[in-house]
C-alpha cells in the first residue's frame, strides 16, 4: 500500500508538472514559429495617390527580382517606366509639339499614306508609331506619338479598329489645334528602389533572406513607404511570394481612393454647416477632427457656418446634447442658423485603412446633394475630388 501510495504521489506530481509545463511549451512553440517564420513589414509614411508612373532601374539583377517587382507593380495598377524615359516625361511639351499639334501631324501623315496607297489603311498601331517616329513626329518619342494618337482619337479624327489597327475616321476634318497652350502640370511620379540578400532554397531554388525597398516621390525624394522582408535559413518563402506579398500590402495600406457623386438635380447651395457623426479612423483621429479639416477645405466652395452656432441652438431646444446622433435634429438646427446645406462627416477604420464618408443634405428639401467616400485620403484630396465632380456634372 505504501508503494502504491508513492506511485500515486509520483503520478500526481507528474500530472501537476505537465499542467505547468504544457502551456509554457505551447507558448514557446508559438513564439518559435513567429521567430522562425518569414517577416513582412510595410510602413506607410504618407498615404499616396496612384501616380502617373513609377520609375525603376530596369536593368537585370542576380535572381530576377527587378522583373518580378516591375510585373507585380503593373498588376497592382502602377505604370512602370525606366529612369531615362521618366526624365523625358518630366519635361513639359513645347507649344509646337503639344498633343493636338502631334495629332495634326499624325493625321497629315496618315492622309498622305492613304493618298499614295488607298489600301494602306487601316494599319497596325505599332507600324504607325514606327513610321511617325522615323518621320520625327513628337520629336521621335514613342510616348509623345501615343499621346498625339490618343488626342486624335478623342477628337474623333482617327478611329481604333479591332486587331489594334488605326484608320482615319470617315468624313473627318483635321484635328483642332488651340493657339493657347494649357498650363503644364508635372506628372505625379514615384521611384521604387530595392536591394536584397539572396540565398539558395531547397523548396524554390534562388530566393531572398532579406529584402529592403522604398517608394519615394520622384521629384522631392520624400519617402512615401518603406518595405522590409527577412526570413531565417529554416524558412523557405520563395521570391515570387515575397514580392507579391510586399506589393499587395503596399497597395492595400498605402494607396488613396476617393469616389465622389454629385446629384444632377441638386439646387445650388451657398452656405453650409459641417457636423461629425462620431467614430474615429485607424490612427484614432476623431470624426470631429475630420469635420474641422473638411470645413476648412470647403471654404473655397462654400461659406461655412460655425459648428458652435448649431450646438448652441440644439442646447436651447433640449436640456442637454445626447450622445446618440440624430440627423434630423441637426438638419433642422442647420436650417435655423442659416445653413442651406448640412455636411455630415463620419470616420472609420477597415482592414487598416482610414475610411471617411462625407455627404451634404439640403436643409430645406432634405435631399442629398452630394456624397464622397475616401480611403487613406486627407481632407484636401477629398474636397479636390468633389470640386472635380461638380465641374464635370
Amino acid at each position: 500500500m505504501m508503494c502504491f501510495g508513492i506511485q500515486l504521489r509520483k503520478l500526481g506530481y507528474c500530472l501537476w508538472a505537465l499542467s505547468i509545463v504544457g502551456p509554457a511549451v505551447s507558448e514557446f512553440s508559438t513564439l518559435q514559429a513567429q521567430v522562425l517564420g518569414p517577416a513582412y513589414d510595410v510602413e506607410i509614411k504618407r498615404p499616396f495617390l496612384m501616380p502617373d508612373f513609377v520609375v525603376m532601374d530596369l536593368g537585370p539583377d542576380r535572381i530576377g527580382m527587378t522583373q518580378l517587382f516591375a510585373s507585380e507593380l503593373q498588376r497592382a495598377g502602377f505604370k512602370v517606366t525606366s529612369a531615362a524615359q521618366a526624365q523625358k516625361l518630366m519635361v513639359p511639351l513645347s507649344q509646337s509639339s503639344n498633343q493636338a499639334a502631334i495629332a495634326l501631324e499624325l493625321y497629315q501623315m496618315l492622309d498622305n499614306i492613304r493618298n499614295v496607297d488607298s489600301g494602306a489603311l487601316p494599319m497596325k498601331v505599332r507600324q504607325m508609331r514606327k513610321i511617325a517616329r522615323k518621320s520625327g513626329i513628337g520629336k521621335g518619342y514613342r510616348f509623345r506619338v501615343t499621346a498625339g494618337m490618343e488626342e486624335a482619337v478623342r477628337q474623333g479624327v482617327l478611329i481604333m479598329l479591332p486587331g489594334n489597327r488605326i484608320a482615319i475616321a470617315p468624313d473627318s476634318a483635321p484635328p483642332l489645334v488651340t493657339e493657347e497652350a494649357e498650363a503644364w502640370v508635372p506628372p505625379t511620379a514615384y521611384k521604387f528602389s530595392f536591394n536584397y540578400v539572396y540565398r539558395y532554397s531547397l523548396t524554390c531554388g534562388e530566393t531572398c533572406s532579406e529584402v529592403y525597398a522604398s517608394l519615394n516621390d520622384f521629384r522631392t525624394g520624400e519617402v512615401l513607404a518603406s518595405l522590409r522582408f527577412d526570413q531565417p535559413r529554416i524558412a523557405s518563402a520563395c521570391k515570387n511570394e515575397i514580392v507579391h506579398k510586399l506589393i499587395e500590402d503596399l497597395t492595400r495600406r498605402g494607396t488613396v481612393r476617393v469616389t465622389a457623386q454629385v446629384e444632377a438635380n441638386a439646387r445650388p447651395i451657398q452656405t453650409v454647416a459641417v457636423i461629425d457623426e462620431g467614430g474615429e479612423d485607424c490612427h484614432r483621429k476623431s470624426s470631429q477632427a475630420w469635420a474641422d479639416e473638411i470645413a476648412t477645405a470647403l471654404l473655397g466652395q462654400y461659406a461655412v457656418v460655425d459648428r458652435s452656432n448649431v450646438d448652441a441652438l440644439l442646447k436651447e431646444q433640449r436640456t442637454s446634447l445626447e450622445v446618440t446622433f440624430d440627423a434630423s435634429e441637426f438638419v433642422e438646427a442647420g436650417r435655423l442658423v442659416g445653413a442651406e446645406g448640412l455636411v455630415f462627416v463620419k470616420a472609420g477604420c477597415t482592414s487598416g485603412r482610414d475610411e471617411i464618408d462625407v455627404k451634404m443634405t439640403d436643409t430645406t428639401l432634405g435631399t442629398v446633394c452630394w456624397s464622397m467616400h475616401g480611403e487613406n485620403a486627407d481632407a484636401t484630396i477629398l474636397v479636390q475630388r468633389l470640386e472635380e465632380a461638380r465641374e464635370a456634372r
